[in-house]
């Protein structure tokens, strides 16, 4: 990685917060229901805590189950709880790396761009989200194995 993101300790000071980048066309389902027992767990490991650094939780099941509007519901209505949320797509490696560069020009990190490259913008998240004084959620949606590379470590925030 270039040292031009890790130069720049008041990047996260120029955005707006909060900032809140959602899976497109993913709006907050009024009619939404079921899924309470999911939904009470993930608030009670990704709620932000003082006593706790990083925090996860995994929903699986089969396709077609709401896998993606569980944790869409649970971003709309635990909103107000994050400084930011962002959502990676994770179908291809692909999509997670354009995820990644959206949530880097989201932050404003100074000369965050698309045109750079995504391994770039990426690192450059991940440190945002090490020494961030913001609450933040990191979701990733359809999470296979190879996911696994791009969750950050050693972080305060829920993932």
């Amino acid at each position: 990685m270039s040292m031009r993101h890790a130069l720049i300790p008041e990047a996260e000071e120029k955005a707006a917060f909060p900032i809140k980048r959602l899976v497109p066309n993913t709006k907050r389902i009024p009619d939404f229901y079921g899924r309470q027992d999911e939904l009470e767990m993930i608030e009670k490991h990704l709620a932000p805590s003082r006593e706790r650094d990083t925090l996860r939780s995994s929903t699986i099941y089969r396709r077609g189950v709401g896998k993606t509007k569980t944790p869409a519901h649970f971003a709309h209505t635990s909103g107000c709880c994050f400084d930011a949320i962002f959502w990676v797509q994770c179908e291809t490696s692909v999509g997670i790396r354009e995820s990644f560069t959206d949530t880097v020009v989201s932050l404003e990190i100074p000369r965050a761009s698309r045109e750079v490259r995504h391994e770039e913008n990426l690192l450059a998240v991940q440190n945002w989200l090490k020494r961030a004084g913001k609450t933040w959620l990191l979701i990733f949606d359809n999470a296979g194995s190879s996911s696994g590379n791009f969750i950050p470590k050693e972080t305060k925030g829920a993932v």
